[in-house]
């Protein structure tokens, strides 16, 4: 039983020490922004993160802009909604 109690409790630390924090998720975001070629003023978009739903806000410079951003925010690991 104990064995049983240990193996759960390390498969439970090992599944929240992988998972990214709040400010990883965003981090990610916007290293992704800023290297994708057809977002040309990534600077002008923000991107607040918060249990793990990111939000953009600011001006994209064409719709096609805006969409890739959104679909980079939603191509983020551990990003549930965007």
């Amino acid at each position: 039983m104990k064995g049983k109690v240990f193996s759960l409790l390390v498969a439970v630390l090992i599944a929240a020490g992988c998972a990214q924090s709040d400010a990883d998720i965003t981090a990610k975001i916007k290293t992704k922004l800023a290297t994708d070629r057809s977002i040309s003023r990534a600077s002008h978009i923000e991107v607040a993160t918060q249990k793990k739903i990111v939000t953009l806000t600011g001006t994209a410079e064409t719709p096609v802009a805006k969409e890739r951003a959104v679909t980079l925010a939603r191509g983020t690991e551990d990003v549930k909604d965007v």
